[in-house]
C-alpha cells in the first residue's frame, strides 16, 4: 500500500494455509527517506486493506525530532505490532520480546546526498541511542594505497605504480560490536583491497593505517 507521494507504506503477504495477512510498514523521515522498517506481524486479518491499527499513527516525529533522535518513544503497547512484540504476548512464548521498539531504523545525514550517518536493530539493546549502532563513512584515499600501488608493480606485470590519492575510495563500516572493516575501492567501484581494522588484527599498518577508521 502507498500514500499520495507514491511511497510504499504497508506490504502484507497472504498465507494461503492459514488465511491470515502478515504486515510490515516503513515510516519516513521529514525528509521523505526510507528510515524505520517494522518486523513482520502475522495478524488475524483474512483480506487485504490497509491497517491503520497496525502501527496507530507512529511516524517520524516519534523518532527524528530532538532529543528524540537517540531517545525514539516506543510504539503503541495496543498496536497490532507492539502487542505481538511485547514480553507478555500468550501466542508467542518462544518469541523474544522488542520492548517497545520492534523495527530497525536508518538514521540519515541532514543533507541531501542520502549517505546512512547510523542505523540500529530491533530492541532497546541494538536501537540508535543505545552506544551499538551500526555506522558507516566513506572517503577519498590519501596516501593509504601507495605501499600496495609499489608491490603491485613487482608481482602483476605492467601494473603502474602510480599513486591513487583521491582517485581510489576507502569505506569503513562498525557493526553492533564495535568491529571496523575498511574496504577500498578504485574509480571503477573494484574492490582493492578489505581488511578488519584495529591493532588486535595484527594487520600491518600498510594494509590497515591507523588513519582509519570512523571518528
Amino acid at each position: 500500500f502507498t500514500d499520495q507521494l507514491g511511497r510504499i507504506r504497508q506490504t502484507q503477504a497472504k498465507d494461503v494455509v492459514t488465511n491470515r495477512i502478515t504486515i510490515a510498514e516503513t515510516v519516513y523521515d521529514a525528509m521523505n527517506r526510507p528510515a524505520l522498517s517494522t518486523l513482520a506481524v502475522p495478524t488475524t486479518n483474512c483480506s487485504f486493506g490497509y491497517d491503520y491499527a497496525f502501527l496507530k499513527g507512529y511516524d517520524n516525529s516519534n523518532f527524528d525530532v530532538g532529543s528524540k533522535i537517540n531517545a525514539p518513544d516506543a510504539v503503541d503497547p495496543t498496536s497490532k505490532l507492539g502487542e505481538f512484540y511485547a514480553a507478555s504476548n500468550p501466542a508467542e512464548p518462544l518469541l523474544a520480546p522488542a520492548d517497545g521498539f520492534p523495527f530497525s531504523r536508518t538514521e540519515f545525514f541532514p543533507d541531501p546526498s542520502g549517505a546512512v550517518r547510523r542505523s540500529g536493530g530491533p530492541g532497546t539493546a541494538f536501537k540508535i541511542g543505545s552506544g551499538r549502532e551500526g555506522r558507516s563513512y566513506a572517503m577519498p584515499v590519501l596516501d593509504e594505497l601507495n605501499h600496495y600501488s609499489l608491490l603491485k608493480t613487482r608481482f602483476v606485470p605492467g601494473a603502474s605504480a602510480q599513486s591513487l590519492a583521491r582517485v581510489a575510495s576507502k569505506s569503513i563500516v562498525r557493526d553492533a560490536h564495535g568491529r571496523e572493516a575498511a574496504s577500498f575501492t578504485d574509480q571503477d567501484g573494484k574492490t582493492l583491497a578489505t581488511a578488519l581494522v584495529g591493532p588486535e588484527t595484527g594487520v600491518s599498518h600498510y594494509a590497515v593505517p591507523i588513519s582509519v577508521g570512523i571518528p
